[in-house]
């Protein structure tokens, strides 16, 4: 999992990658900060969908609740020889 990225609640955010292995799957995770003395509630899970194409890009809105987004990259291989890159940039309006 990445580092996670702070977020602005209710932005919509561009979130893709480009793979180096076709067996590498991605995710992102928009977390929301947990109540005082409780456990953090479920992160929103935003799966790339690659379609055997090398590059992914989706968009996702990050709920009023959000605070952080981070990526979640599985793979067979080192992280290095699996993927190109990852972003997280807010979406033009």
């Amino acid at each position: 999992m990445s580092t996670a990225v702070w977020v602005r609640p209710g932005v919509r955010y561009r979130c893709g990658a480009s793979l180096k292995l076709s067996d590498t799957r991605v995710r992102f995770e928009f977390a929301s900060r947990p109540p005082k003395g409780g456990k953090p509630p479920e992160p929103l899970r935003v799966p790339l969908e690659f379609g055997g194409e090398w590059r992914a890009e989706t968009t996702a809105a990050a709920g009023l609740d959000h605070v952080s987004v981070s990526a979640v990259v599985e793979c067979s291989s080192p992280f290095v020889d699996a993927i190109d890159r990852v972003w997280i940039v807010p979406a033009e309006p």
